[in-house]
């Protein structure tokens, strides 16, 4: 079974949509809200540890027939001896930047008296008070820390980096970079091909800068990424720079593996690797284009059937 490991803040969204579109009903999203149903909200609530063996074990014997999981809670090491586990990195400062931009878009619509129980600092104007209501969530309700070495944490539920950097060498069927995402579909593209599977890596970004939160699109990613630039610039600096590199010693040991073996297998390509490319980023814009298009007629049909409808209750 595949399993794609999938790291907030670190394109799986999107890699998750490459999966749907070559997996279809065969791929399971493992959510929070599936974990709720399971097993209670008390589970899942405020934060989600990761799935023990029995309990992923009674989610996969609800379904059948599937040939791919995602989520972010899953263990390693675990029983399971059939996984042929996925998973896609990202530079750690990026990373815990962005975490913070999504959760401060999440609330920033929300009045001070509105924020959830377990908001005990209002980060939404500091980082630094982030990492602090961070540092309180993991602490009272014994979950880990989003910001500190969460990466290492989804490789190796002990935080045990060898043994992290370990899993990734000789368990990990697939190292993606969210910086080099599109070689890392070509190389999976590959990897697919030689099991004799046909594999389409063709994909729209979602979820950028976050311009989507909880599944509610905000805005349109072109002005997210133009927003988040600005508050870039006013919340962020060197000095939280550093600050997070500091937090995140383990995950800068990680990600510098990743990137060491994500190169070696670059290496490797079967092909020509810039031609390629080239040609699947032109691939790519075409099909944007397509999709666009597509979305703006159904748009304008939609439009189009509610003012008949509007129209027939008129006159009724």
């Amino acid at each position: 079974m595949f399993v794609f490991v999938h790291i907030g803040r670190g394109a799986g969204t999107t890699f998750r949509s490459v999966l749907r579109r070559n997996f279809g009903d065969k791929l399971l999203a493992i959510h929070s809200h599936q974990i709720k149903d399971h097993f209670g909200d008390d589970r899942a609530t405020p934060s989600t540890n990761n799935l023990t063996d029995d309990e992923l074990t009674e989610i996969l014997n609800c379904h059948t027939n599937i040939e791919c999981i995602s989520g972010h809670f899953f263990n390693f090491p675990n029983q399971f001896d059939n996984f042929l586990p996925m998973t896609v990195l990202r530079d750690p400062v990026e990373r815990v930047i962005s975490h913070f931009l999504s959760f401060r878009r999440k609330y920033l619509h929300l009045g001070v008296n509105q924020l959830p129980d377990h908001m005990k600092y209002d980060y939404r104007y500091d980082i630094n008070l982030f990492f602090k209501n961070w540092d309180y969530v993991s602490s009272k309700y014994g979950v880990p820390n989003g910001c500190v070495n969460r990466q290492t944490y989804a490789i190796d539920s002990n935080m045990n980096i060898n043994q992290a950097i370990d899993r990734l060498k000789n368990e990990f069927w697939f190292i993606g970079l969210v910086e080099k995402f599109d070689e890392g579909l070509l190389l999976l593209k590959q990897k697919f091909n030689k099991l004799g599977k046909s594999f389409e890596i063709v994909y729209e970004a979602e979820d950028v800068a976050a311009s989507v939160v909880d599944g509610v699109r905000y805005m349109s990613t072109k002005k997210a990424i133009e927003i988040q630039k600005k508050e870039k610039e006013i919340l962020i600096n060197d000095e939280v720079r550093e600050k997070i590199k500091e937090m995140n010693e383990k995950d800068f040991a990680l990600y510098e593996e990743a990137k060491r073996l994500f190169n070696d297998r670059l290496s490797t390509y079967d092909g020509d690797l810039e031609a390629d490319l080239s040609t699947f980023r032109r691939e790519l814009r075409t099909f944007r284009i397509k999709e666009r298009i597509r979305s703006k007629a159904m748009h304008n049909r939609f439009g189009s059937i509610l003012k008949r409808s509007l129209r027939i209750a008129k006159v009724t």
